[in-house]
């Protein structure tokens, strides 16, 4: 007996390749491949990024620290919430009953129809047991098994002679906020912001200041581990629009939603709470 489930039906999805959307995307950028940022100050103007050994790599005027859970590193961002999240993902070979899979469909996990000869499967979302500084992360049996059980009944009927030890796999760690947003926009001055909005901690009212105050040119991109493939372009444009003074591609409230500032005032908030 089948059971029946309501759904959306998006006529118009595809999927993509991540790694060969990434190097579509990219292709025209300058890269330094191989150096590592570890560590940024503003002076004279500009952001300075210097290396391990203190050694200065680039000047830029305007940076984005886009580093997944790595961002937080770097002091001036250092207050956001970012975690590390394990996620691995299945390669199941097609068969007889799979082949003519033609969508994707998604419920507590996601089957994706065959691309050279494989289904991709996944993902899991482990928050301990792994070493977040490991690359790549071993894929595991029960990373697979995990994933599979996860299927609804009817998707696991499509592979009735698995053998979990003979899928392939690939797992990594991905970057998370606590509400599953990504953080997206201009880095405000965590101290400032503090003191300017401490009345928060006694309720919404009263005298605020008009703007927030941000750190120069520095912007942020990060916390994408979930939904990332479908938000990172989105994300993109509307840090572009920040940076550029343009018209935003979404709503006002939907950014505010996005915005670094959004922890911090939450903290404020928080000690509210903890008073009452």
């Amino acid at each position: 007996m089948v059971q029946l489930r309501h759904g959306i039906w998006f006529p118009h999805g595809g999927a993509l390749n991540p790694k060969r959307y990434a190097q579509y995307m990219s292709q025209k950028a300058e890269s330094f491949l191989g150096t590592t940022v570890h560590e940024i100050t503003y002076r004279d103007g500009g952001w300075w990024l210097y290396d391990c050994l203190g050694q200065r790599i680039a000047t830029v005027d305007t940076l984005v620290i886009a580093a997944a859970q790595h961002s937080k590193s770097f002091t001036p961002i250092s207050f956001l919430p970012l975690s590390s999240l394990l996620g691995q993902i299945s390669f199941t070979p097609k068969n007889e009953n799979s082949y003519k899979l033609k969508a994707s469909i998604i419920s507590n996990s996601y089957l994706m129809p065959s691309i050279d000869g494989f289904h991709v499967v996944g993902s899991t979302y482990s928050r301990d047991g792994f070493d977040e500084n490991e690359w790549p992360q071993p894929v595991t049996v029960e990373g697979h098994k995990k994933n599979y059980d996860n299927l609804d009944r009817e998707l696991k009927s499509l592979f009735p002679d698995y053998q979990f030890d003979q899928w392939l796999g690939y797992s990594a760690i991905r970057c998370a906020t606590p509400d599953r947003l990504p953080v997206v926009g201009p880095v405000p001055e965590a101290k400032k912001f503090k003191r300017d909005f401490a009345r928060l901690s006694h309720g919404p009212r009263g005298k605020f200041p008009s703007g927030v105050a941000y750190q120069p040119n520095l912007f942020v991109l990060a916390g994408l581990g979930s939904r990332g493939i479908m938000t990172s372009a989105l994300s993109a444009e509307v840090l572009t629009s920040q940076m550029l003074g343009e018209p935003w591609p979404i709503e006002r409230t939907v950014t505010t939603a996005l915005s670094p500032s959004r922890f911090l005032a939450r903290g404020i908030q928080n000690s509210l709470l903890e008073k009452i």
